[in-house]
């Protein structure tokens, strides 16, 4: 029987809260459900805070003994506040609800997950017991909404009228709004690995902090409003930036088959504090939740997990795309550099699994050609095809502080201008001999990562955005007192094209290779390291020469190869490629 039969059969328990006011002693009683048995609860979703266990709630155990359950503070308070004056209340909380001490238990419960959380009446997302702090950016939130009458109302027809609203929300984004902005997105609840699955699979979320709540559609809607109309502002932190983008990912990915290396992809940034979470946690909502050659196991080492999942992958799909989540570093729990280490939550966003127009430097499928994997060496067909002639200093770091609007806008266009300056720098090389329209084609398509959307490709009209983009970054004066450096330009057209440069410059450097190809190359990357194209990988990968094999620096954008140019171009057939 394979992990999915088995957790048919796993029973779970469920905590009936008796009525109460808040702040008065907590009584309960636990009892044992088979999922799926109609029983009404609500789910809570929250961060478990401080590991110390200092708050008594009063229990009746499934064995009708009564004794006392110790609970962190933020579970107390979340209970206190879910529950009801007048009527007993059913939920599940993680914390309770499975004995965390039991490795069996945790192993076993983790395949519940999908059930437990799709058929709960809600899901309550407790984020603390102070709302004030986030009471301007749900006021916030909400007046966005109403003022855009969305999702899509007549008003979204009327250009005039969009631009009108925009300015309209710049003139709300006050500091107490930006700085509530800020906490709420950057709350660690967000940051969370399991806080994904929850959210995904709930039929209705509701978010508590305090006595203040929204509801958790309210800011997936906000959030895509922003990216849709380019309102421009970002947030003072990578966390909280991140954030955003996993609000968007849980909307767009609902109710769609994920396979676990695209739910690994999007749930990168996320953090777990056992690190075998950022891949247990997705198990059980993974299109392929079977790929791993056995039932979650707290057993198992770190590294083995990753290790069995990255062979298994490259197994069941012939193909190397799960290299895109390599990115090199010296803490790699003893594994090789072909590895993903899913532990590291430094974030660089993947190429490969979450576009659905991808690229394809490697060519067609090729039948012939054959991945092996022996003890811990991997070996592909591949192509080297140069070295990294020069690379930028720096990549963007989403880092901004939290302050008046310019001053907020003001710093990040200087963060990026750095990095846009070093850019153009690096591209008057000696080796760079291309006629100037071949250079600036080149180089407005390289910065922007040739990707408009996750299932856009750039086309030329995305020049004109970028030049929109391009003037403005060339005169944007950071001494300005005023909001008029927008004066002029198109407000959606320059954010939208800023947002593609964060996303392909974060924890990445701009770089040049010997014959003048530029390209985006991971932080880690150097001069001397090899650009490479490898059999079953999407996009190109850099590697080091270790001996007589290589080690995977990570993916790669290079301009000019990102469709199997090399590989038709190759004088020569691929050769076997030794990863270690």
């Amino acid at each position: 029987m394979d992990h999915r039969t088995r957790a048919r059969v796993i029973k779970a328990l469920v905590l009936a809260v008796e009525p109460g006011t808040y702040g008065s002693d907590m009584h309960c009683t636990l009892r044992e459900v088979q999922p799926g048995d109609g029983t009404i609860y609500t789910t809570i979703s929250y961060v478990w805070g401080d590991a110390k266990f200092p708050c008594k709630v009063s229990c009746t155990g499934p064995d009708n003994i009564s004794g006392i359950l110790y609970v962190t503070e933020n579970l107390h308070a979340a209970l206190q506040t879910i529950r009801q004056v007048d009527q007993p209340m059913t939920v599940w909380a993680d914390a309770i609800c499975i004995n965390q001490d039991d490795l069996d238990e945790r192993s076993q419960q983790v395949l519940l997950m999908r059930k437990i959380y799709s058929e709960s009446l809600r899901l309550f997302i407790w984020l603390g017991e102070d709302g004030d702090l986030y009471g301007a950016a749900f006021d916030y939130i909400s007046y966005a909404l109403e003022k855009f009458e969305y999702p899509p109302g007549p008003v979204l027809g009327d250009p005039h009228a969009v631009r009108s609203l925009i300015k309209d929300l710049y003139s709300k984004l006050t500091d107490e709004v930006l700085s509530s902005l800020n906490l709420f997105f950057g709350n660690s609840w967000f940051r969370r690995a399991w806080t994904f699955q929850e959210v995904l699979c709930a039929s209705e979320a509701t978010i508590f902090a305090g006595d203040r709540t929204i509801p958790y559609e309210d800011v997936a809607n906000f959030v895509k409003l922003v990216l849709d109309f380019g309102i421009g502002f970002r947030l003072s932190n990578m966390s909280s930036h991140l954030a955003m983008g996993q609000v968007t990912v849980i909307k767009q990915f609902r109710n769609r088959p994920t396979t676990l290396l695209q739910l690994a992809a999007m749930t990168r940034s996320r953090q777990a504090t056992d690190r075998r979470d950022k891949l247990y946690s997705l198990i059980a909502i993974a299109s392929d939740s079977a790929l791993l050659p056995y039932q979650p196991d707290y057993r198992i080492a770190v590294g083995k997990v990753y290790q069995d999942f990255t062979v298994a992958w490259i197994a069941e799909y012939e193909a190397l795309n799960v290299l895109s989540l390599c990115v090199y570093s010296e803490d790699a729990l003893g594994t090789p550099s072909w590895v993903p280490n899913l532990a590291r939550s430094k974030d660089i966003p993947s190429m490969v699994e979450t576009v659905e127009d991808p690229f394809e430097a490697c060519g067609p499928y090729d039948e012939s050609k054959r991945l092996s994997v022996r003890n811990n060496t991997l070996s592909a067909p591949g192509l080297l095809l140069e070295k990294i002639a020069r690379s930028a200093s720096r990549s963007l770091e989403v880092t901004v502080r939290i302050g008046d609007l310019h001053k907020f806008l003001a710093e990040g266009a200087m963060d990026q201008l750095h990095v846009l300056r070093e850019a153009l720098q690096l591209t008057s090389m000696p080796c760079w001999k291309a006629p100037e329209p071949i250079r600036k084609q080149a180089f407005w398509r390289t910065l922007l990562g040739g990707n408009w959307t996750d299932n856009c490709r750039l086309r030329q009209h995305h020049e004109n955005d970028f030049n929109s983009y391009w003037e403005f970054m060339q005169q944007f004066d950071p001494e300005l007192e005023s909001d008029s450096t927008w004066d002029g330009y198109d407000l959606v057209r320059v954010t939208n094209v800023e947002t593609k440069v964060i996303d392909i410059a974060r924890e990445r450097r701009f770089c040049m290779s010997e014959s003048g190809r530029m390209g985006w190359i991971p932080k880690a990357g150097k001069e001397g390291d090899i650009i490479s194209v490898l059999y079953g990988c999407f996009v190109p990968v850099l590697l080091r020469p270790k001996g007589n094999a290589y080690e995977v620096i990570g993916t790669c954008y290079i301009h000019g190869i990102m469709d199997g140019e090399a590989v038709a171009a190759a004088q020569s057939p691929m050769q076997q490629i030794d990863l270690v």
